[in-house]
C-alpha cells in the first residue's frame, strides 16, 4: 500500500476551504500529489490510500474537480471530528431554522437574508452551486460564520466578539461539538462530555482535555493511524513547512518517498529535515533544478534522488495556424516591471513592421490591482504601435486561473516567450506537447537550445529571434518537431515507468 500524504493547505493553517464561487483561487488546486494520484489511480499501478491532515468540509467537490473522486482517503478532522459518513449529501437553505419575518434577497453573488430591514445573514455558495457557508450578523457586525460539510451537516462555527473571531467549534455528523480552537493562541479545548475520537474498535479517548495547538491534537490521533499500517507500507509525502517536521517524527524507519514541487526546496535548510531527507527511501523532485538545489543544500550528490515531471506531455497540433495574426504569449508573472518594460518595447519593434500579430501578456494573478496594471499597460503600449488600422488591440491581457484556461490559449499560440529566471514548468511541458517554439534565458529540460526554441541572453535579442521563427515557416516547423520529439521523454507512459523503478526500489533497497 502507498499512502500519499497532501500538502493541501490554505497557506500556513490546517485548513483547505472550499472559496465563494466568484472569487478566484488564491493558488492552483493542481500539485504534486493530484498528479501521483491521477496516475496511480488511471493505470491502477498500486494499492493507494490519500491521508488528509487539512480540514476540508468540500473534499468530495476538490477530488471531482481533479477527476479522482473514487479515489480511497484517509482524514485526521473526520476522526477527531468521529464522522463516518463518505457519501455527499447537499445541505440546502431550507434545511436551516429561520427566524419568522425573514426576506431573501438575491444578488448577483450572494443571497442576503435581511430581517427588519437589517441584514441577518449572508449565504456564500461554492463552485457547484453548493452551499459552503453562512455568515451570521448581530448589529451589523459578524457574530459567526457556519461552515458545512459536502455530505450534508454543520461541520464548524467560527465565534466572534465585537466583529473579531475569537474561536472555532468543531462539530461531529449529530451537532455535538468535539473541539474548539481558540485563535488568540492556537489552544484546543475537547469536549469533556465528548471527549473521544473515531477508531476502528470504537471511540478512543484522548489523553488531555487541553492541547497547545493543533499539530499536538493531530498528532495524537495520527500517530496511532501510523502504527497500524503494515511494514512494507510506502508513504510518499508532498514536502511542505506545515507538517514536514510532524512526518520526519512519524516516519523514522519507515519507507519513505519525500516529493518536492515548485520551491518547496527551500525546506531542506532545517537539521531535521536533512535528517529526513537522509534516511529517505528516494527524493522525487518536479524539476532537475530543485534537485540541483538540493544537493547543493546538502553538500553531497544523493543517489535515491530522481526528477519526475508532474505534467504529462501529449502531441496537441493546435490551432495557431488557422488565426490570421501571430499569437504570442508572454509570461509576465515573476518578472520586474523594468525587465517587463523592455521586453514589450521589443515587441512594439517587431509589431511595427509585422501588424498581422497579436501579443498576449499571460498571468496567473488573482489580485485585481495587478490585472488593471497589466491592462493599463497593455493600453499604454498598443498607443505605441505606429499604424493607421483603428481600434486594433495588438496587445491584451490574457488572465488564467486553471490549467483548463492555459491550454486553451497556448492552443492558438504561434510563439511563447517566458524570460524569468525559471521558466513557468507547466507552460513548458504543455508548449512542448502543442509543438510551440519557446525563447527563454535558460536551457531547461523542456527547453533545448536551437531544437525547440532558443536561450537569449539578453531581451535585446528578442526581435531577431521572433523574426527568425516567425518569418520563415521553415524555422517554426523545425522547432515544432523538435518540440514533439523531445515530448517522448515525459509521455504517460515514461513518468509511470519512473515511478515503478522508484517504488520498486524503495521496496526492495529498505534497510
Amino acid at each position: 500500500m502507498i499512502y500519499f500524504i497532501s500538502a493541501w493547505y490554505d497557506g500556513n493553517d490546517w485548513k483547505e476551504r472550499e472559496q465563494e464561487w466568484y472569487i478566484a483561487k488564491h493558488v492552483s488546486e493542481f500539485d504534486d500529489t493530484v498528479k501521483q494520484v491521477q496516475l496511480f489511480s488511471r493505470n491502477k499501478l498500486y494499492p493507494y490510500r490519500i491521508i488528509l491532515l487539512s480540514y476540508a468540509p468540500n473534499f468530495r467537490h476538490f477530488l471531482h474537480r481533479q477527476s479522482i473522486f473514487r479515489a480511497d482517503y484517509w482524514s485526521v478532522f473526520d476522526q477527531m471530528q468521529c464522522i463516518e459518513s463518505k457519501t455527499q449529501r447537499p445541505f440546502l437553505v431550507s434545511d436551516i431554522q429561520w427566524p419568522d419575518r425573514v426576506e431573501f434577497i438575491e444578488s448577483l453573488f450572494v443571497t442576503n437574508v435581511q430581517k427588519d430591514g437589517e441584514i441577518y445573514a449572508r449565504i456564500i455558495f461554492g463552485d457547484d452551486g453548493n452551499m459552503i457557508s453562512i455568515i451570521f450578523f448581530e448589529g451589523g457586525k459578524i457574530a459567526r460564520t457556519e461552515h458545512f460539510d459536502d455530505r450534508g451537516f454543520l461541520s464548524m462555527t467560527e465565534v466572534y466578539e465585537d466583529g473579531e473571531p475569537s474561536h472555532e467549534q468543531y462539530f461531529d455528523e449529530k451537532g455535538v461539538w468535539k473541539f474548539s480552537r481558540y485563535l488568540g493562541d492556537g489552544h484546543i479545548e475537547i469536549n469533556p462530555l465528548s471527549n473521544y475520537f473515531l477508531w476502528p474498535e470504537g471511540e478512543k479517548k484522548y489523553k488531555k482535555l487541553r492541547y497547545d495547538n493543533m499539530e499536538e491534537l493531530i498528532e495524537e490521533v495520527l500517530v496511532r493511524f501510523v502504527n497500524r499500517t503494515d511494514d512494507d507500507a510506502i508513504f510518499c509525502v508532498a514536502m511542505h513547512h506545515l507538517h514536514t517536521n510532524l512526518w520526519a517524527r512519524l516516519l523514522r524507519k519507515r519507507k519513505t518517498v519525500l516529493s518536492f514541487f515548485e520551491g518547496r526546496t527551500s525546506l531542506v535548510k532545517n537539521e531535521i529535515m536533512q535528517q529526513f531527507l537522509q534516511d529517505a527511501g528516494y527524493i522525487v523532485t518536479d524539476t532537475r533544478e530543485d534537485a540541483d538545489i538540493i544537493r547543493r543544500t546538502m553538500g553531497r550528490a544523493y543517489p535515491r534522488m530522481t526528477s519526475i515531471t508532474p505534467y504529462d506531455s501529449r502531441v496537441d497540433e493546435g490551432i495557431s495556424m488557422e488565426f490570421p495574426y501571430q499569437n504570442i504569449l508572454v509570461m509576465t508573472d515573476g518578472i520586474s516591471q523594468e525587465k517587463l518594460d523592455e521586453i514589450l518595447d521589443e515587441l512594439v519593434k517587431y509589431i511595427n513592421h509585422n501588424f498581422k500579430t497579436k501579443v498576449q501578456l499571460y498571468t496567473t494573478t488573482v489580485y485585481y490591482e495587478r490585472f488593471m496594471e497589466l491592462e493599463k499597460k497593455a493600453a499604454e503600449m498598443n498607443n505605441k504601435v505606429v499604424t493607421d488600422l483603428l481600434n486594433q488591440e495588438f496587445f491584451v491581457v490574457a488572465r488564467c486561473l486553471d490549467a483548463m484556461e492555459t491550454n486553451r490559449k497556448l492552443r492558438e499560440t504561434r510563439i511563447l516567450i517566458d524570460l524569468q529566471d525559471i521558466p513557468d514548468q507547466f507552460l513548458q511541458i504543455s508548449a512542448l506537447s502543442m509543438g510551440i517554439p519557446q525563447i527563454t534565458m535558460r536551457e531547461t529540460q523542456y527547453v533545448k537550445n536551437d531544437r525547440n526554441g532558443h536561450i537569449i541572453k539578453s531581451v535585446s535579442e528578442l526581435d531577431e529571434w521572433l523574426v527568425y521563427y516567425l518569418k520563415d515557416l521553415s524555422n517554426w516547423n523545425h522547432a515544432r518537431v523538435e518540440s514533439y520529439d523531445m515530448g517522448s521523454e515525459f509521455t504517460t507512459a515514461e513518468i509511470q515507468r519512473q515511478w515503478i523503478q522508484v517504488i520498486r526500489h524503495v521496496e526492495n533497497n529498505w534497510s
